[in-house]
């Protein structure tokens, strides 16, 4: 008992670790694109508050790949490339169909980074990040392969060589990119009251034990606002012009009593 308590105890501590990791990784990017100062009001707690925000998104990605491999790998059962084209019935095609998306998407989103850095005065961290997680598949993926690479380190360690990277590569350009995207909006969603009776329309960037980090779109100004000098935070939501489901909007049919009158309201508003 005493060790399975011990195995489930590394285990909490090995996935807190490695959460903590990567969340500064994302925080260190976030703050890199709007200022370094901010990120000295973060306490322990907040890293992995913030994480609960974007870090599904992340393995999301990362579990729709291993499955993608487990299912190629269950239906090719072991089988290899030539075995695999020569069992179809026209091995000339199925052999260009098997090998075009990485003949057609890594080079186009890889010149797309390229480019970005290249030529626009404000590179995207997005595609930036794909174009690092591009190259270094590519590159590591050649170094795992050596006789040498494969002697010295298991299968475990030519794997570790070629994913942690990717992994940072992936969370500093979703901490970056994110931040870069806040910084693009124009409109606030959100109404921050002061203690004093003022209200302000804001972007909300991050919200700290300490305090909340805004953005005031007209002023394209961050700050920093300690909780205490805080009233209220309010978000407001666009009033829907068309509530009605997609059959009754587009074919008039199957309308629901409520969606009919939201119908003559929107006719009415029209007109």
């Amino acid at each position: 008992m005493s060790g399975k308590s011990t195995s489930l105890t590394e285990i909490t501590a090995s996935i807190s670790a490695i959460t903590l990791t990567v969340s500064i990784l994302h925080e260190w990017a976030y703050f890199h694109v709007l200022d370094f100062h901010f990120l000295g009001f973060l306490s322990i707690s907040d890293f992995f508050r913030i994480a609960i925000g974007w870090l599904p998104w992340i393995l999301m990605g990362w579990l729709i790949l291993g499955m993608n491999e487990l299912v190629t790998q269950g239906i090719e059962k072991g089988m290899t490339e030539e075995e695999i084209v020569s069992s179809t019935s026209s091995p000339r095609f199925f052999r260009w169909f098997r090998k075009s998306p990485m003949m057609i998407f890594p080079p186009l989103f890889f010149s797309a980074g390229l480019a970005s850095l290249l030529f626009m005065p404000k590179p995207d961290y997005y595609l930036i990040g794909i174009m690092v997680m591009i190259g270094w598949g590519w590159g590591a993926n050649k170094i795992v392969r050596i006789d040498r690479i494969k002697e010295r380190y298991t299968a475990l360690g030519c794997s570790l060589i070629v994913v942690v990277p990717l992994m940072v590569a992936m969370v500093l350009s979703f901490g970056a990119g994110s931040a870069q995207r806040a910084l693009s909006k124009e409109v606030g969603p959100y109404y921050l009251t002061f203690m004093g009776g003022k209200s302000e329309s804001v972007q909300v960037l991050r919200t700290f034990e300490l305090g909340v980090v805004i953005r005031i779109p007209t002023e394209n100004t961050i700050y920093f606002y300690p909780w205490d000098g805080v009233a209220a935070l309010e978000k407001k939501f666009a009033a829907e012009v068309d509530a009605r489901s997609f059959v009754c909007r587009v074919f008039e049919v199957a309308c629901l009593p409520s969606e009919a009158g939201e119908n003559d309201r929107v006719l009415k508003k029209s007109k």
